[in-house]
């Protein structure tokens, strides 16, 4: 990774702790941790879901962009002023998710976030 694009801090996508309860582990998390690259950069807490939302299956474009509304923040517990963020979630089908998870690091300073899936549906 560090040849093509550097990268200072590596997050999953989180759940909201009732889903995480309910399913029992983060994909997204999960993931990172079979990475084989530097994951002394994986900051699991650096985004927090804020709400629960309804699950995205099944739902248009605009329902999911209006379902995560405000349903993720930064932890600023963790600087992210001019850091290369690298954002990993298991699926991208309108890039809602993406999105929402995008503006705050963005709106806290981020320079850059790119984002990792393992599929597009």
């Amino acid at each position: 990774m560090k040849e093509f694009y550097p990268i200072d801090l590596i997050a999953p996508v989180p759940l909201h702790i009732s889903r995480l309860r309910e399913r029992g582990f983060n994909q997204s998390l999960l993931m990172l941790w079979k990475w084989q690259g530097d994951q002394s950069k994986i900051v699991p807490e650096l985004l927090i879901r804020t709400r629960p939302t309804k699950s995205q299956v099944g739902l248009s474009r605009e329902q999911r962009l209006n379902n995560l509304v405000s349903a993720f923040r930064h932890n600023s517990d963790f600087n992210v002023q001019g850091k290369r963020i690298l954002l990993v979630d298991d699926v991208y089908t309108t890039g809602s998710t993406v999105h929402s998870c995008t503006l705050p690091l963005l709106k806290s300073g981020a320079d850059a976030v790119n984002i990792l899936t393992l599929a597009r549906a």
